[in-house]
């Protein structure tokens, strides 16, 4: 199961009991993906999943509330090379008629109903959250960064991203200033006939699970933040010594050459004991960093060594210079 699919099953296990709570759970939902169908002269709600177990639970919902079974229909759906199974759930007249009051959904005015929220009718923090719950989960998806095989995330992009995604403008300004609420600042993006209000910040996704109680999956989130914080340092210290070794190699590479110079033009005879002691010891060892060079030959330091060594190549230098 995706990190998605277990932070959205968790949401919905999170549903609250408290009318008021279910009534902002199921406003979020059809938000999120209902629709109204004219029908003759019949007004009927309906809506559209891609998850069957947020459309059992919406199903109880409904049915616990009009007293009658909601209607059910699956279809299978292709988008490029996916596969996918939607699922309609839709009520007859008499079914719409009390879930349109409950959600104070005026048939008449209902070109205008969703293009936004009033986040005045849910004054309550744990309505909100309900009310953020129902919109996520009918509308929103999330996707992690795709080295992280425990998590099995979705493979949508190579970075931390959650989106919910609606076809009213409004409505985006709707969920925009419903985050800013719980202190989320969200951005919006045109995509042609839709919104997508999205986070991009794995800290700002962090403070969405947990402003709808999803503590489990944030704590797998946080999991997940600190392992990549970690193999980021080890990548970046492992390419930094990488880095390191590979100018040693170079910087070797250049004094053996100067020093094998010297000797073909038997000046290296002429030169004090120390450079001498060094010369040999670099040809003997080119692969002694120069603290291993240094502790090799003795009571002498680091930057000693370099100062020879750097002397040595001046003077094969010069060599080629009076050419």
């Amino acid at each position: 199961m995706s990190f998605v699919s277990e932070t959205k099953k968790e949401m919905i296990e999170l549903i609250s009991s408290e009318e008021c709570c279910i009534k902002a759970f199921l406003f979020g939902v059809y938000k999120g993906s209902g629709y109204i169908a004219l029908r003759k002269n019949q007004w009927w709600i309906g809506f559209r999943f891609t998850d069957e177990e947020l459309l059992n639970k919406c199903f109880d919902i409904l049915y616990a509330f009009t007293g009658t079974e909601p209607t059910t229909t699956g279809e299978t759906g292709f988008g490029g090379r996916n596969t996918y199974q939607s699922f309609i759930l839709e009520l007859d007249t008499v079914q719409s008629k009390k879930v349109a009051e409950l959600l104070s959904i005026d048939f008449q005015g209902v070109s205008d109903f969703d293009k936004q929220i009033e986040l005045d009718n849910f004054p309550s923090e744990c309505c909100r959250k309900s009310l953020l719950r129902g919109i996520f989960l009918s509308a929103g998806t999330m996707s992690l960064p795709t080295d992280s095989k425990d998590l099995s995330p979705v493979k949508k992009s190579g970075g931390y991203y959650l989106e919910m995604k609606v076809y009213s403008e409004q409505l985006a300004i709707d969920i925009v200033n419903l985050l800013k609420i719980f202190g989320i600042a969200s951005k919006i993006r045109n995509r042609r006939m839709s919104f997508s209000v999205y986070l991009k910040d794995s800290e700002l996704i962090s403070d969405f699970l947990a402003a709808t109680g999803a503590y489990n999956s944030l704590f797998k989130l946080q999991e997940l933040i600190v392992l990549r914080s970690m193999k980021n340092d080890t990548n970046r210290g492992l390419n930094c010594n990488l880095a390191n070794i590979n100018r040693a190699i170079g910087a070797a590479a250049i004094q053996c050459e100067a020093i094998k110079r010297l000797i073909d033009k038997e000046r290296l005879n002429d030169l004090d004991q120390e450079l001498i002691q060094t010369a040999f010891a670099r040809l003997d060892y080119p692969e002694f960093t120069l603290a291993e060079l240094a502790s090799h030959l003795g009571d002498v330091s680091k930057s000693c060594i370099n100062h020879r060594l750097r002397k040595l190549v001046a003077l094969s230098e010069s060599l080629e210079n009076e050419k």
